[in-house]
């Protein structure tokens, strides 16, 4: 292979005073390189492209390099533009060639992937070229995986890679790249809108929670549990015959989800109507947080029997209580509440048209999501979950095998819906030329300033800090889309209350 450092004929020929005619040649567009390409499909999105630089291409990319350090090299005893080629080939001659390399593999790749309609999702696998599928490069004496530096392969994968400065140049790069799928119609979409009355008794039942600190707890001598009652209750808890943990007169609450207080949690919808003297077993798994440890996450039976139920039971509202709770009097409090739950009513609906509209959609277009993306997508949205955790005081070593999988799985359910409801209204976005502008983002930046008290200075530049300001365009066309789904959609009014989201 030869060498640049050894081309010192070349120098001399074009002459030892300067490389000033190399310097001061116009500037172009940059060198097109004109690869041919050979795509190998691996499956599931994956994609092996096969590239090869003719050698023309080769030498017009190495001249490119050299004119730009000609431009640019500050060698002493020698102007600015004006050191000799020998000179700039006896110095820089490795790192010359090595830069070669990295700026033909980065052109010659965007022209591939143009050139065959391919937009790359994933960090890139760079390598020199096999006649097989893609392989490890090998060393004589492979290092144990823990001990590999980090970007060990990479670079030698890399330097596998031979450039000939006078031959062709030819490597492989393997990538995930962007599903390719048929957007199905999108117009008339028929949709249901289910809403419901605002009635005097939702309106109370809001006031209420609003004032749940005032609720005295009272007997229920009639009906069984409800969420929000107070439960004392007998109980034990075994694993097989062996008893874990036994009580009488134990005070526990059923929540919306969960009967909370006792050693291990049964689910709402298995407790919910349990009334006084009744018994119930539940089976359920010993907490990980259980006092003795081997008995952690095993299958168990919880059992129960109530022996006293009480329901929280607030005053009547009066006009000093509603100004208590910042409103003039009792019926001034009423109509600030009823306004309120018309307004949430009303955003639920719209998001449910457009959740319904989005659905029907991403079921229409069979979308093969690539495995990489959507991992790494999972992966975000576990942090997310498992930061907002920590921010309401769980640590992740209090929850339980079973807690995390529960998270794992639903932040991965959440992320292939959330990927294919992504790619569908970009291409819609694409077809009807919807777009955002900058007036757009500065009124949702505003929006979000006065939400969180905060200026949209700040918030644009916490946004730029973190990245996220094409995240939030991004999301604002998707908003865009979904509305303009929903204004060409075919809808239905049918009776009852919108689906919650998510």
């Amino acid at each position: 292979m030869k060498h640049v450092a050894d081309e010192k004929d070349v120098g001399e020929q074009d002459g030892q005073n300067s490389a000033t005619d190399v310097a001061e040649a116009s500037e172009d567009e940059g060198v097109k390189l004109a690869p041919s390409v050979d795509v190998v499909d691996e499956g599931a999105w994956k994609r092996t492209l096969k590239i090869t630089v003719p050698a023309d291409g080769v030498k017009a990319e190495y001249e490119d390099v050299l004119k730009d350090l000609a431009r640019n090299a500050q060698v002493p005893g020698f102007r600015k533009g004006h050191v000799p080629r020998v000179r700039l080939l006896k110095q820089y001659g490795e790192a010359l060639k090595e830069d070669v390399k990295v700026k033909l593999i980065s052109k010659a790749s965007d022209e591939a992937f143009k050139a065959e309609d391919l937009e790359p999702v994933s960090e890139p696998e760079i390598g020199p070229l096999k006649d097989g599928a893609a392989e490890d490069v090998k060393k004589d004496e492979p290092a144990a995986e823990d001990d590999k530096p980090e970007g060990a392969d990479e670079s030698a994968a890399f330097d596998a890679i031979e450039l000939d400065l006078e031959g062709p140049f030819s490597f492989q790069i393997t990538v995930e790249v962007k599903p390719k799928f048929e957007v199905p119609e999108y117009k008339g979409l028929k949709l249901e809108r289910r809403s419901s009355e605002v009635t005097e008794e939702r309106v109370e039942e809001y006031i209420k929670m609003l004032r749940r600190s005032e609720a005295d707890y009272v007997p229920v001598t009639d009906g069984g549990a409800k969420p929000g009652d107070r439960l004392t209750v007998t109980g034990s808890l075994k694993v097989g015959r062996k008893t874990l943990w036994k009580a009488e007169h134990e005070i526990c609450h059923l929540a919306d989800d969960l009967l909370l207080g006792l050693p291990a949690r049964a689910k709402r919808e298995e407790v919910e109507g349990i009334a006084v003297d009744e018994k119930r077993t539940f089976e359920v798994k010993v907490p990980d947080d259980f006092k003795e440890e081997e008995h952690r996450g095993k299958d168990a039976k919880l059992a129960v029997k109530v022996e006293e139920l009480k329901r929280p039971e607030v005053p009547p509202l009066t006009d000093e209580a509603a100004r208590n709770l910042g409103a003039p009097d009792a019926e001034s409090l009423r109509k600030t509440v009823r306004g309120r739950i018309e307004a949430q009513a009303a955003a639920s609906v719209r998001e449910d048209l457009g959740r319904q509209a989005v659905d029907q959609l991403i079921e229409a277009s069979g979308i093969d999501l690539p495995e990489g993306m959507l991992e790494r997508e999972s992966r975000t949205n576990e942090v997310r979950q498992m930061i907002r955790l920590s921010q309401m005081g769980v640590r992740p070593d209090q929850l339980g095998g079973d807690h995390m999988d529960r998270i794992r799985e639903g932040a991965r359910e959440a992320s292939e819906r959330d990927l294919k409801a992504r790619l569908v209204l970009e291409k819609i976005a694409e077809a009807e030329k919807i777009e955002v502008t900058d007036d757009d983002l500065e009124e949702e930046i505003f929006r979000y300033a006065q939400a969180t008290r905060s200026t949209p200075v700040a918030v644009r530049s916490r946004l730029e800090r973190e990245g996220a300001v094409d995240t939030m365009r991004r999301e604002l066309v998707s908003t865009k889309v979904v509305n303009f789904l929903v204004e060409q959609a075919d809808i239905k009014d049918v009776p009852g209350d919108a689906a919650p989201d998510g």
